[in-house]
């Protein structure tokens, strides 16, 4: 189901915990790729009972995160995109105008007068 072989690995870590009997925390705790802070809130809403109330609202959280970030590397990959296409049909633009002016050289013009 999931895309990512990393996060692949910490689900079949957090299934094999789980057949152990261990509470998902400790699975999570185990691994470098889930934040510390997560794992923590994991545990206290394990022992509360309210779990699936805090997976929803950190769904939510690390999509707006998501989404923020992304915005953020679009405006700062936006205007170097822009400078390269502005150099690339300036290239074009070059090399389809340079055959069809006339080439004003010393001899050409001597050769007028």
């Amino acid at each position: 189901m999931l895309g990512d072989a990393a996060l692949c690995r910490v689900a079949d870590g957090l299934r094999e915990s789980a057949r152990e009997g261990r509470l998902i925390s400790e699975g999570l705790h185990q691994n470098p790729l889930i934040r510390e802070m997560l794992t923590n809130m994991i545990a206290v809403r394990e022992e509360t009972g309210s779990l699936p109330d805090l997976l929803g609202k950190v769904s939510t959280l690390y999509d707006r995160e998501v989404n923020r970030k992304t915005t953020a590397l679009t405006k700062l990959i936006a205007p170097a995109l822009l400078a390269t296409m502005a150099g690339l049909v300036g290239f074009i633009a070059i090399s389809v105008f340079t055959p069809v002016l006339p080439s004003e050289t010393p001899k050409n013009l001597a050769a007028r007068d």
